[in-house]
């Protein structure tokens, strides 16, 4: 579970510095529970730019406090440390995302919906009072060339609400270990070989890369439920190919065939599931932070699990 803060619901509504400030108290407060729990609250770079009130930006009525104590920690958080959400977003400017008939692409709200939609959790938090105080917000995502789909967004507010939700949130991954027992508990339509992960001794733990490995191997987990009686795609596994296995943004790909001959020995895999045979695996889903691949079965088929052989950096470096 990520939590962003909602940016939308700051927007000048505050009438004085006094109720901004308490309001961010109160985001500042709901920061350390969720970071107490090893879980992390985003916000936007602009954070500092957002009016407040009236005729004042969040800057500068952080710049006038007295408290220097806490002067310097909000600026710690709003102007260096973050996370920020933007710095490796999921949506582009293109993607359209809708809340009635306001456009909510480029906001935190955007952002929460496309995590959603690829099977991410996340949660936003608001300011109050806004005028975005409901839960959930319903998103609407109009791919292109496709049917209008709706996205249901947690969305929190208060203490109560929060501590609801961290209440309900598993513990976040820890290592790579935790990536491949999380799978094999989670995605049983995948077979993982015993060593999926060899390749990762000694590579430091990064938490955003295991989280987009646990998207794409939940996608894949999802494509195998998608068979019709007939043995081909249902409404929702044309959706997921079209989205995720074809076009220049791809989650999943083929590899080349200058790469299938120039590392074909490293792209053949022992069986997971039989020593005497082995499996020639090309499809790979990619994740960008350091350059991360899953190797799998394919075609997928009806009578079969996907076979998972490898999870780590990229085979096909030239």
């Amino acid at each position: 579970m990520i939590f962003l803060f909602n940016d939308l619901s700051l927007y000048g509504q505050f009438g004085t510095d006094e109720e901004f400030l308490s309001a961010l108290v109160w985001l500042m407060g709901a920061r350390r529970r969720i970071e107490k729990q090893k879980l992390q609250l985003r916000c936007h770079r602009l954070f500092l730019r957002s009016q407040a009130t009236a005729t004042r930006q969040v800057q500068d009525i952080v710049k006038n406090l007295t408290d220097r104590n806490r002067r310097r920690q909000i600026m710690a958080w709003l102007a260096n440390k973050g996370p920020f959400w933007d710095d490796e977003r999921l949506h582009t400017s293109d993607d359209y995302l809708e809340v009635s008939d306001d456009i909510v692409t480029d906001t935190a709200i955007g952002e929460a919906a496309m995590a959603i939609g690829t099977g991410s959790l996340r949660a936003l938090l608001s300011m109050s009072p806004s005028t975005w105080l409901r839960t959930p917000i319903e998103v609407g995502h109009v791919p292109a060339q496709e049917q209008r789909t709706t996205i249901p967004v947690p969305n929190l507010w208060t203490d109560e609400q929060l501590e609801d939700t961290l209440g309900t949130v598993e513990e976040p991954l820890q290592s790579w270990l935790d990536l491949a027992a999380w799978a094999e508990k989670t995605c049983s339509n995948l077979a993982l070989a015993s060593d999926v992960i060899r390749s990762l001794d000694g590579w430091p733990f990064i938490a955003n890369a295991a989280e987009k490995l646990q998207i794409r191997l939940k996608t894949l987990d999802r494509m195998k439920e998608c068979f019709t009686d007939e043995g081909g795609w249902n409404q929702d596994g044309l959706h997921l190919h079209a989205n995720h296995f074809v076009g220049k943004k791809a989650w999943f790909t083929d590899s080349s065939e200058g790469e299938k001959h120039e590392f074909k020995n490293e792209l053949t895999f022992k069986h997971p599931r039989d020593p005497t045979r082995t499996l020639f695996c090309p499809w790979h889903g990619k994740v960008k932070i350091q350059q991360m691949r899953i190797h799998f079965s394919w075609p997928i088929v009806v009578d079969e699990p996907i076979y998972v052989v490898y999870i780590g950096p990229k085979i096909t470096k030239r």
